[in-house]
């Protein structure tokens, strides 16, 4: 009898999540940058993959979030004295957000071509 594939895919969440939490101790620095490296970049490969696949979405500016995340990160971390990691990259993640609302709700109002034009247009600007 075959296991639950829902459980299968449970299990294997669980064994990878271990496996990350535990990398620290067994990775040299550079291995684990590019662990992490790899970590974002999959991220933002679903995220986009979300926007195009699932929405049909076809967006340049894409990165502008992602860039304004990081500065957002960044800024928070280089002028609030002791702020924690966490914390730099939960007001990152909000920034991130607040700008893909402000600049969403100007550009899901287009679609098509213009749409993109928009997007373009925003991730150069930014």
């Amino acid at each position: 009898m075959m296991p639950d594939r829902t459980a299968l895919r449970i299990a294997c969440a669980v064994l990878v999540l271990v496996g990350l939490f535990f990398a620290p101790s067994y990775l040299s620095k550079s291995q684990l940058y590019s662990l992490t490296d790899v970590a974002i970049l999959g991220m933002f490969a679903v995220s986009y993959n979300l926007l195009l696949g699932h929405s049909g979405l076809l967006s340049f500016g894409h990165s502008a979030y992602f860039g304004l995340g990081a500065y957002t990160t960044a800024l928070a971390l280089l002028h609030v004295a002791a702020m924690p990691l966490a914390v730099a990259i939960l007001l990152g993640s909000l920034g991130g957000a607040l700008g893909g609302v402000a600049i969403g709700s100007i550009c899901v109002r287009r679609s098509g071509p213009y749409f993109s034009m928009l997007t373009l247009a925003f991730g150069m600007l930014l």
